[in-house]
């Protein structure tokens, strides 16, 4: 493709430039890049002859570009409008209502009584099937240090 370039054909450069052969030397081209502005290239410096058309495979590619964008569009719209749906209002939190968080105070105290007092039982179960020991009653000492 590169051996049927001629004068008037348009070409793209390695570096990436645009140009219009001009005049075809033994081996090299003057080309023009802008009005006025000629270059000399080698042969080796032209990557591709301009088509004025595109290929067939080109325009397969051109294609597929097209309906990825089209479905990434459709995907995009599809997904901002279940984000914002236009029938319901926004549910807003109770801090953006302007209420206020219940906080449950736990007390430790009677907690604590209450584990202990299960620790008891399960003792004096596990005394009377195990050991054949009954104990009538624990009686729990107040450490007077402890509050």
């Amino acid at each position: 493709m590169l051996n049927s370039i001629a004068a008037g054909d348009e070409i793209l450069t390695t570096g990436g430039m645009f140009g219009k052969v001009i005049k075809v030397i033994d081996n090299a081209y003057i080309v023009e890049i802008a009005n006025g502005v000629t270059i000399k290239l080698v042969k080796n410096g032209i990557a591709q002859k301009v088509v004025a058309g595109a290929t067939t495979e080109e325009k397969k590619v051109n294609m597929n570009l097209k309906l990825r964008w089209a479905f990434i569009a459709i995907i995009i719209a599809w997904a901002l409008f279940s984000m914002f749906p236009l029938n319901e209002k926004l549910k807003l939190g109770l801090d953006l209502q302007g209420g206020m968080h219940v906080v449950l105070g736990v007390d430790t105290d009677a907690a604590v009584e209450a584990k202990v007092e299960s620790i008891a039982n399960q003792l004096r179960k596990e005394l009377a099937t195990e050991k054949k020991l009954i104990f009538p009653m624990f009686k729990r000492l107040i450490n007077p240090a402890c509050p």
